[in-house]
């Protein structure tokens, strides 16, 4: 239990805008898992069309993935306590979510022409297609929350209160990632810059981490 402790102590001393900026981090995640799951329906809508078994398959999948995601990140964030890694996986789920647009068609329509010579549920197929487009990237962002959560829990009698203070934020931006695409991004911009923009200000907050991280090991 010491080693614990400590770990524990020593976050206590750092800066407020760190803290701060984990609380940013998670707010910023929220929103756009959410921004893109809204768009990825309308992407998806082409192939498999816009049923109750296109969205059932979607939010399905997705949630499945933020469940590993909440595991693993569990998992990683009491063994390897690093900002560095935490932005890391921040900057690759939004990468690989920046390019997805560019090149879903090409993964997708094989999948639709193979439901037609196979005759297989369009459920199953959107199913599988939903959770191979979409899977990884979920998967790390489901990693996040937990990470946040256990980089600020800086005081271990005040934990609850720093779990409920991420979840807040990060259903916050879940709130506002639920109606940005449909009443503002996707009618001005389209499905393909949606899901770009979203993954973009996923890179920039991961660069803005990475980069506090670097100019402070060169002061």
């Amino acid at each position: 239990m010491e080693p614990r402790k400590a770990i524990l102590i020593n976050n206590s001393t750092q800066p407020t805008n760190k803290k701060t900026y984990l609380v940013w981090v998670s707010f910023v995640v929220g929103m756009c898992a959410m921004g893109i799951e809204m768009a990825t329906a309308r992407l998806l809508t082409p192939y498999f069309g816009n049923s109750l078994y296109t969205w059932t398959s979607l939010i399905g999948t997705i949630m499945l993935c933020l469940t590993m995601g909440y595991y693993l990140g569990g998992y990683m964030a009491d063994k390897y306590q690093s900002r560095k890694l935490l932005y890391s996986l921040l900057l690759g789920a939004g990468i690989y979510f920046s390019l997805m647009p560019f090149w879903a068609a090409y993964f997708l329509k094989p999948m639709l022409s193979w439901v037609a010579t196979h005759s297989l549920s369009l459920f199953f197929i959107s199913l599988i297609a939903t959770l191979l487009l979409l899977g990884m990237p979920f998967i790390l962002v489901g990693m996040i929350t937990p990470y946040i959560i256990r980089l600020n829990s800086y005081q271990q009698e005040k934990l609850g209160r720093v779990t409920g203070k991420i979840a807040a934020y990060s259903t916050l931006g879940s709130i506002l990632g639920t109606f940005i695409p449909i009443f503002l991004a996707i009618p001005f911009y389209g499905t393909t810059r949606t899901i770009l923009y979203f993954g973009l200000l996923l890179i920039a907050t991961a660069i803005i981490g990475l980069g506090n991280r670097i100019l402070k090991k060169i002061k």
